[in-house]
């Protein structure tokens, strides 16, 4: 027996499911052998890849049961409509979903987040990515749970979680087109499902280009769907939601009304996150005057803060000269937050971004 049957009977089996559609006529048969090699060079060794073809016919289910796939192929209603064909044919103890344009980025994705899993004893798991942008630069995109409100999720493709928990969801909500990935996540998290964090990038994912209607159409469905699950237990309005998904018309709002909203949020990484990013958009928003490296705020034509950046950090003055917060970085891509420039408040561990 050699190592990798092995290991298949000693770790739980992991579904990963991809959907296709008529890839040869849309010329990305390539990029979909791509797909297929990152999972067949996953180190974990106990892998099942399910296709599940849209009822293609232009050769591309040749190509797939040339690479030795399992396809099922009949008329879908979409993505998230195959994706829930393929759950329901998933033999695995987990189930990972990656599109036809992506990949794993390392061969340890699977590993990892099996890993997180059994370590947590949780319920889902979810890390970071990278995406190519259209104009071709490569992005990070952080997986996140700490802005929620405000419409940021981590990436679909880096999420696996235990069979039993997207049947008891009923996996995608197809009446939310636009945002069933999100909204997925959404119900993961508002219905208590314990979450593991891979604090690593896990995939590779293209990203693709959306019309304005479709950008705001996307954007009014995950408002009220957060609405519809956090609305009652945060106390938020449905207009409440509309402000958070976004945030910059914060800019503009009494410093009490913020504060009323930014504790209403529940949890606690919610409430900082709320906090320090109207705190940067309240920043943005006054009058500045720039002096080299050092920034001067004006209120009512009074220098009231002073921000001096340098390679090592930021240091806020209250009217130019009295220390109020000292931001220090260190070469470990960590922040310190310093009261008074000196009293440590808070420490972030930043995620380095793709060069």
């Amino acid at each position: 027996m050699d190592t990798r049957s092995e290991m298949a009977e000693n770790v739980p089996l992991v579904t990963v499911i991809t959907s296709t559609l008529n890839l040869a006529k849309a010329g990305r048969l390539d990029v979909f052998k791509r797909c297929v090699e990152s999972v067949r060079l996953q180190s974990y060794g106990n892998i099942e890849h399910l296709i599940i073809d849209g009822a293609s016919e232009d050769g591309t289910l040749d190509v797939i049961r040339s690479l030795g796939l399992t396809v099922y192929s009949e008329p879908d209603d979409g993505i998230y409509d195959a994706f829930n064909k393929g759950l329901k044919r998933a033999r695995g103890a987990y189930v990972a979903y990656l599109n036809s344009d992506d990949c794993y980025c390392t061969r340890e994705a699977i590993k990892l987040s099996v890993d997180a899993l059994l370590a947590r004893d949780a319920d889902w798991s979810y890390g970071h990515a990278y995406w190519w942008t259209q104009d071709h630069k490569l992005c990070f995109w952080e997986g996140t749970l700490r802005a929620l409100p405000f419409g940021q999720l981590p990436c679909h493709q880096t999420v696996v979680a235990k069979k039993s928990v997207l049947e008891e969801l009923r996996g995608f909500d197809l009446a939310y087109r636009n945002v069933a990935d999100n909204l997925l996540m959404l119900r993961l998290h508002a219905n208590g499902y314990k979450s593991a964090c891979v604090d690593a990038p896990l995939v590779i994912f293209m990203g693709g280009g959306a019309s304005a209607a479709l950008l705001e159409k996307a954007g009014g469905e995950y408002i009220s769907n957060f609405h519809a699950l956090y609305g009652n237990a945060c106390g938020l309005s449905l207009e409440d939601c509309t402000s958070l998904y976004g945030g910059i018309c914060f800019a503009t709002w009494p410093a009490n009304e913020l504060v009323a909203l930014g504790l209403r949020l529940r949890y606690p990484d919610w409430i900082q996150t709320f906090f320090e990013m109207t705190h940067n958009i309240r920043l943005r928003a006054l009058p500045v005057i720039r002096n080299n490296e050092t920034s001067i705020y004006y209120l009512f034509g009074i220098p009231v803060l002073s921000r001096q950046d340098t390679c090592c950090g930021r240091l806020l003055c209250l009217f130019g000269k009295v220390p109020l917060l000292r931001v220090k970085r260190s070469i470990r891509n960590t922040e310190y937050y310093c009261l008074f420039g000196w009293l440590v408040l808070l420490k972030i561990k930043r995620p380095r971004s793709s060069a």
